[in-house]
């Protein structure tokens, strides 16, 4: 994806998170069945960020791109987003959920694609922010699917086989 298309896809996202009221957005790598290796349909970190690594978290804020990933992939991130800006976050160094303690006060609501979390984290994420002026706001309909124009549901079923 070139980075026109990228940086593109970054205004469309933050237009998206103001149409509904969002502060910060967490995009992982993982699909709807947590996998780290997902199908190129399925690849919107790659989509909003350019980086292709099986293993990383991108927050979104309002002026913001924080990619959270692991010493693996740290050089590749690096590469991949530096001309969008991205911080790059060691998660050895400092957690997705760290950096949302301690960074409370730069956001107010928190967008969560529902198909794309574990109970576990939602959990954090909740136990985080309770009682707290933050809040969780759960999306039912991803935002990056819902910009993203290609088609979800293929399989290429010659590549599906029964075993005997």
């Amino acid at each position: 994806m070139s980075e026109k298309n990228i940086k593109k896809n970054i205004v469309l996202l933050r237009t998206s998170m103001k149409q509904n009221f969002l502060d910060a957005y967490i995009v992982p790598h993982n699909d709807e069945s947590l996998s780290e290796y997902v199908p190129n349909n399925k690849e919107r970190l790659k989509w909003i960020s350019g980086f292709s690594g099986s293993a990383g978290t991108l927050l979104l804020t309002k002026n913001k791109l924080l990619l959270f990933t692991d010493g693996r992939y740290l050089l590749q991130a690096e590469e991949q987003t530096r001309d969008f800006h991205c911080k790059i976050i060691d998660t050895s160094k400092l957690s997705l959920l760290e950096y949302l303690r301690i960074n409370q006060s730069q956001f107010r609501v928190l967008g969560i694609e529902s198909k794309l979390v574990s109970l576990f984290e939602y959990s954090s994420f909740q136990n985080l922010l309770l009682n707290k002026k933050n809040k969780i706001k759960i999306i039912n309909k991803n935002l990056i699917d819902a910009l993203w124009k290609r088609a979800l549901n293929i399989q290429d079923l010659k590549k599906v086989f029964f075993l005997p």
